[in-house]
């Protein structure tokens, strides 16, 4: 239940959107958009190889469903921080969401992108509780932006899929499956539990799958890993994956924050 602020209502908002995602991704996945294709050998006498494609791939509704919950929740930041301040400095007034010691000074290795962050905290922070301040100070990002740990931190992951939602639709794509069982046939006709990776729930990715000598034939299933892709270096993130844990983290820090806003 909510407490009546406007960040509340924005985070049910991202709530039904993140459960309106994960509704679409089970139907998707129901549908079994996959299958095993099996490619004739290369030269005579050599062995078939064994393919896993996707007949379909995750419908636009999925995309728009999570672009809906991270704009949501970006907003929900915007309204608490907006929520810190007097009204009359509310009107351009945004989460701040940069890095680690963004409150420090500018020195000379800034980039200009830096500095004018820098500039930004200082002019989001400037009529905050001090320990409002402090609070947003310890929830900002690692100052680690351009590595491939730049998006295991869901206040900048919010941040930038946002960002690219407002102008293309978030690309979502299955690019393999979990929980694989399968099954093998061999040369004697006989269908028999896979072995190795494939019976013991392992991810196969989209592409040649890697069988035992002597396998003629090849029946898989599994749950297909849905994924955005970040446009960032990390790559892609699993839906729902981190995601349900943004939102308890946004849900957590408005709790905090709460008994810190302006009049």
């Amino acid at each position: 239940m909510n407490g009546g602020r406007s960040f509340d209502f924005k985070l049910d908002r991202a709530e039904h959107h993140l459960r309106e995602t994960a509704g679409l991704i089970a139907e998707y996945n129901a549908s079994e958009p996959y299958k095993v294709d099996k490619r004739a050998p290369a030269a005579a006498g050599g062995r078939p190889t064994f393919w896993l494609e996707f007949t379909a791939q995750p419908a636009p509704r999925i995309a728009m469903a999570l672009g809906d919950f991270v704009h949501n929740l970006r907003s929900a930041l915007d309204h608490l921080a907006c929520a810190l301040v007097p009204a009359e400095q509310r009107e351009t007034m945004s989460f701040p969401v940069f890095f680690h010691g963004v409150w420090e000074p500018a020195d000379d290795r800034d980039s200009q992108r830096r500095k004018d962050q820098r500039k930004r905290w200082q002019w989001c922070t400037r009529h905050m509780d001090p320990r409002a301040i402090d609070v947003l100070r310890r929830v900002q990002p690692p100052d680690n932006e351009g590595t491939d740990e730049e998006m295991d931190y869901g206040l900048r992951v919010v941040q930038y899929l946002d960002n690219r939602d407002k102008h293309r639709a978030l690309p979502i794509v299955a690019s393999g499956l979990v929980n694989t069982t399968g099954e093998m046939r061999g040369p004697d006709g006989r269908w028999r539990p896979a072995r190795g990776a494939l019976n013991q729930g392992e991810t196969v990715t989209a592409g040649p799958i890697v069988v035992p000598q002597g396998v003629v034939d090849l029946r898989l299933q599994g749950t297909p890993l849905v994924m955005v892709d970040t446009g960032r270096r990390s790559g892609r993130l699993l839906i729902p994956g981190p995601f349900p844990t943004f939102l308890h983290e946004v849900r957590e820090l408005a709790a905090w924050l709460r008994p810190l806003l302006a009049p």
